[in-house]
């Protein structure tokens, strides 16, 4: 595999190996999530959603006060750890549906079991939703915005330079904003993607793991770093 991606880059040298990009920025995610404070955050969350889709009565309860105070964006939403998006829909749900979830709790105590019951009444529970959302959300939108059938490489790299924020060092940022412009430039209405031989690196972003022979000096992504510094402010 290794040789034939190198006979291919020599024979097409215009031709950007970026692999899947999709799936590299849902890494991103899925060791987030594996986070020991997103584990507990999105476990309680995935409680109260699975008791009120398992219960008919409390689940249909529910439905009914989202219906009547107009809460935009519906019932509560699950996490699957193979769906990319799913982990920023289940969180948001519990954030936008808190008041219909105090309304059955304050009005229908009795449908609750305890444990509910104690999730629902603790504000820390919501903070640290928040919190997760916060973490969460770039992603989602980086993931969505590459779905777009208009998307070109150019929107790939300004995306990823909002996930890499204030982690890029100024020459790296600089040198990926000229690349994006260059491959704007050299795209064509109607028909695919023209694109200069770039010396497109796109690991300087997306890769889990850093290679010494890709570094331009830039400091590693660390998700744990990421996390506690979010939680931090």
């Amino acid at each position: 595999m290794i040789v034939a991606k190198k006979l291919v880059n020599k024979k097409y040298p215009h031709v950007i190996p970026v692999r899947c990009i999709t799936y590299h920025i849902n890494l991103l995610t899925n060791d987030i999530m594996k986070h020991k404070f997103s584990k507990s955050t999105i476990s309680k969350c995935m409680k109260i959603v699975k008791y009120f889709y398992q219960s008919y009565k409390v689940g249909a309860t529910l439905l009914e006060d989202i219906q009547k105070n107009l809460v935009d964006g519906g019932n509560l939403k699950g996490y699957c750890k193979t769906h990319w998006t799913t982990a920023f829909d289940c969180l948001a749900s519990i954030l936008r549906c808190e008041r219909s979830l105090h309304n059955v709790l304050e009005n229908y105590p009795e449908t609750l079991n305890d444990e509910i019951k104690t999730l629902l009444h603790n504000q820390i529970f919501y903070q640290d939703v928040e919190k997760l959302v916060k973490i969460i959300k770039p992603i989602k939108e980086v993931l969505t915005s590459l779905e777009f059938k208009t998307t070109t490489l150019s929107d790939c790299f300004i995306q990823l330079m909002k996930l890499r924020g204030k982690e890029l060092k100024d020459g790296v940022f600089r040198q990926i904003v000229y690349w994006s412009i260059e491959i704007l430039i050299n795209s064509v209405d109607g028909e695919k993607i023209r694109l200069k031989a770039l010396e497109v690196e796109v690991r300087v972003v997306i890769e889990k793991e850093a290679d010494p022979s890709y570094d331009h000096g830039e400091k590693l992504f660390d998700i744990d770093d990421l996390v506690n510094s979010t939680l931090g402010n």
